[in-house]
């Protein structure tokens, strides 16, 4: 009923592969196909050759979610699916003609995507990383594809315009109380259970509140910087950056700072 593939794509450090998933019985959905280049693309065609294939769907927006889809989409006169925030951002960054010749479906958290096992599949709107993202899972919730949720390689970049600390709590308390029974995330291996999204709310929180510390000291952006991501590999540092943007700015937003 679920099938992963792991085609090396061009994601994030120390993540080197981007998670593509095959589901559905009836309906066949091709989640996130993303090779990093033409030669991973045609061992990812090769591996689903005689598979019957329905849909492409993107979770999200980032390109390490649909580099090249596009291609075996059209390969394969194949619709795509996703949000319409993921649709039109795409559009923006890649240009008007980015899925010139192919069907688009829009698909919103609700909305079923295919049936396992005579049980619905269903959308689940997880944004903070990606405003767009959609999670995938079956109504008996006996796993959840969460996309960039979590990883269990690296850690999860929340960055503006489209990354929101406040809606990434959120969403990561959201999945935490529905409890799937295993979770797979886009970089990195499954897991039992919800220990891992666990683990990275209380990481951000604590995270927040050493934030909170350092502002109540009067440290600017720089110094919180230096003192929360000392040691830190020099390429990683914009990206640091950023993400004590989004804290400080979900602080600024709840008054959190008194």
């Amino acid at each position: 009923s679920i099938t992963q593939l792991l085609p090396l794509s061009n994601t994030f450090p120390p993540a080197k592969r981007t998670n593509c998933f095959l589901i559905g019985e009836t309906k066949r959905v091709l989640v996130d196909p993303s090779p990093g280049n033409i030669e991973e693309k045609q061992k990812l065609i090769y591996t689903i050759q005689g598979k019957n294939i329905d849909l492409i769907f993107l979770t999200h927006h980032h390109p390490d979610h649909h580099e090249f889809s596009v291609n075996i989409a059209r390969e394969k006169s194949l619709p795509m699916g996703m949000s319409e925030d993921t649709h039109q951002r795409i559009l923006d960054k890649w240009g008007r003609d980015y899925f010139k010749g192919i069907l688009i479906e829009i698909y919103s958290s609700g909305d079923i995507l295919t049936q396992v096992r005579n049980k619905n599949v269903k959308l689940l709107a997880t944004p903070g990383h990606d405003e767009g993202q959609l999670s995938i899972y079956p109504e008996d919730l006996s796993w959840m594809i969460v996309s960039d949720l979590i990883q269990t390689i690296g850690t999860v970049v929340i960055q503006p315009p489209e990354g929101d600390m406040k809606k990434y709590f959120d969403s990561l308390t959201n999945v935490i109380e529905m409890k799937p029974f295993a979770v797979f995330p886009s970089h990195g291996i499954g897991m039992g259970g919800v220990d891992k999204l666990r683990v990275t709310l209380e990481h951000r929180k604590m995270r927040e509140n050493q934030i909170l510390s350092l502002l109540g000291e009067g440290k600017n952006k720089k110094e919180i910087l230096s003192i929360v991501y000392a040691g830190l590999d020099k390429e990683l540092i914009p990206y640091a950056e950023k993400t004590i943007q989004a804290h400080l700015k979900k602080i600024n937003d709840e008054g959190l700072l008194c």
